[in-house]
């Protein structure tokens, strides 16, 4: 089948539609958009008869009357609550799959282990994976050669392609809408892709098409998310938010209700009674004329009668003084009722508004839950071990879970890249690792605190450094070698050997000053990171015992030229 005619039955059609319309829905809740003015004609025009595109507010206007959708529509605010929760939250805890302790990436190509090659720029590309899987789960890789040997990727939208044939994970067939640049002119068309060619077809047909051939042995397009949401649609990629999206509306839905409830709290609802006042430059008659009631409590005053209409600005202005007509009762005395009644106020009761305050609370914990793995709030006071030990696992099994769906993209990525590059004969493996360092600083301190001997304290001290220095890498690399260098991890350890008298003079200088004795060393010798990376050829034990050799050479020289018995009382 030609390219031309591969575009024009436009295979996968329906599956791409739905992938269009899912990544749509998803985008609205996670991204958002900007909120627009709007006017009350234009509420109101809108309220008529709503057709518009908005998933949420075309739900919305399934279940609420008119009225109650305008006020609705004019309470709801963009970006979304949801797209704070995906953004400020979510996105945040997903980011620990950089972190882990056991990540690796290898690459071979003619049977030859290699460095990354400069063109992949993995630091760069994973993190755009990243983002991709969050948000655009399912738009496509495309890769080609800018030059010879000299491969480039780019990511093309989800709805600018017209016809796929997909192969288990692999996409075999792909055409897309572009532009391309024909003798100094953009010509509109397709690129169209396979295992043997590369096609450019124009929109008009009497232009040629330009085909070149690939040797790669597979189509170089590649799907971002590693699973399919459904068996039967595998262009429809699956996103960690796909299970949640009724969940995301459910939670704009009551905030936005919840933000309508605090406004009646702020201005409640008034009733009051219709009475009109004199006013001798209004003889229009009152709205209610003469009044005319039956009973006991019949207004039989003539000062209620034949008031003529003047209503105040406004009822509520503070310090304004209102006059009410006087309603005589049978008996000659006067119904105080009126006063009393003349204007109520009336608020969203208390227990609604605690009711929609926690509700969002509970969506708020049940997306967190789902989507990042989070079983109890780490700031709950109530938790107990077996709650955490939960919340770890299950946050740990979350990661992993992304981590592969990273791990697999980039990998089918690179293999492409590689081909584009050095041929088929190429492999990669790749993998975010298993351990992120869930445990919190606090935790991890009463997890030291509680090590049964120096190989756990040690083990308890790694995860420690590791997790505090996850977005400092050169403070972490620094506390990672400070703690091999320093005599002993625990001061109980080092007040018990003292008191055993099994510590030289020697070791007490070395752990009651540490920090002097590391600042003389890279007074000598410059940085101690820079200083133990510079050691060629040495093992981290030599290297190591070389640092801790010259910081005892200090320290001897020290000890000549100072009283250690008086330094160690000052101590």
């Amino acid at each position: 089948m030609s390219p031309r005619d591969f575009i024009k039955k436009g295979y996968g059609k329906d599956q791409l539609a739905k992938a269009v319309d899912q990544q749509k829905q998803l985008q609205y809740l996670t991204v958002s958009q900007i909120q627009e003015n709007v006017t009350a004609d234009y509420i109101e025009k809108l309220s008529e008869a709503y057709s518009g595109k908005d998933p949420m507010l075309s739900w919305v206007y399934t279940l609420f009357k008119k009225d109650n959708w305008k006020s609705f529509y004019k309470y709801c605010r963009f970006p979304l609550p949801s797209s704070s929760l995906a953004k400020d939250e979510i996105e945040k805890s997903m980011e620990r799959v950089f972190f882990s302790d056991d990540s690796f990436v290898k690459y071979i190509v003619n049977n030859k282990e290699i460095q990354e090659p400069e063109f992949l720029d993995c630091d760069h590309f994973q993190k755009q994976v990243f983002n991709w899987l969050l948000y655009r789960h399912n738009d496509i890789i495309i890769h080609d050669n800018e030059d010879i040997n000299t491969p480039y990727r780019k990511i093309i939208s989800i709805e600018d392609v017209v016809s796929i044939k997909v192969k288990g994970s692999k996409i075999k067939n792909i055409a897309y809408k572009t532009s391309f640049e024909i003798d100094g002119e953009y010509v509109d068309g397709h690129i169209y892709m396979d295992d043997d060619v590369m096609a450019f077809v124009p929109v008009d047909e009497k232009k040629e098409s330009i085909e070149i051939p690939i040797d790669i042995d597979r189509c170089p397009a590649s799907f971002i998310s590693a699973s399919p949401f459904g068996i039967d649609d595998p262009v429809v990629r699956e996103s960690i938010f796909s299970r949640v999206r009724p969940l995301m509306e459910q939670y704009n839905f009551l905030t936005t209700l919840q933000l309508m409830s605090d406004a009646n709290g702020a201005f409640p609802i008034v009733v009051k009674l219709a009475t009109q006042s004199e006013d001798e430059d209004d003889n229009i008659q009152g709205e209610l004329g003469y009044a005319s009631f039956t009973g006991e409590n019949a207004m039989s005053s003539t000062l209620a009668q034949g008031h003529k209409k003047k209503r105040p600005a406004s009822e509520l202005n503070a310090g304004s003084v209102h006059e009410v007509p006087p309603i005589e009762k049978n008996d000659g005395s006067y119904d105080m009722s009126v006063v009393q009644n003349y204007i109520n106020f009336f608020r969203t009761p208390v227990d609604s508004l605690n009711y929609i305050k926690t509700r969002i609370e509970d969506v708020r914990k049940e997306i967190i839950r789902i989507v990042v793995g989070d079983f109890t709030e780490q700031n709950d006071s109530a938790k107990n071990e077996m709650q955490v030990s939960k919340s770890y696992i299950a946050k740990q099994d979350r990661l992993r879970a992304f981590g592969y769906d990273m791990a697999w993209c980039m990998s089918q990525s690179d293999d492409i890249m590689l081909r584009l590059a050095y041929g088929t004969n190429v492999y990669t493996s790749r993998s975010f690792g298993t351990d992120f360092f869930i445990e919190t600083q606090s935790d991890l301190f009463n997890l030291f605190s509680s090590a049964p001997n120096p190989i756990e304290k040690n083990f308890v001290l790694n995860r420690l450094v590791r997790s505090r220095g996850q977005n400092n890498t050169d403070r972490m690399e620094r506390d990672l070698l400070l703690y091999k260098i320093i005599p002993f991890s625990d001061n109980k350890d080092f007040i018990y050997s003292v008191g055993l008298n099994v510590v030289s003079t020697a070791d007490i200088l070395f752990q009651t000053k540490f920090q002097y004795f590391i600042s003389i060393f890279e007074s000598n010798y410059g940085d101690i990171v820079e200083f133990y990376y510079n050691l060629n050829g040495e093992i981290d034990a030599a290297k190591i015992t070389v640092i801790k050799n010259l910081i005892y050479n200090i320290i001897k020289d020290y000890e000549q030229t100072s009283n250690p018995a008086s330094s160690l009382q000052e101590v």
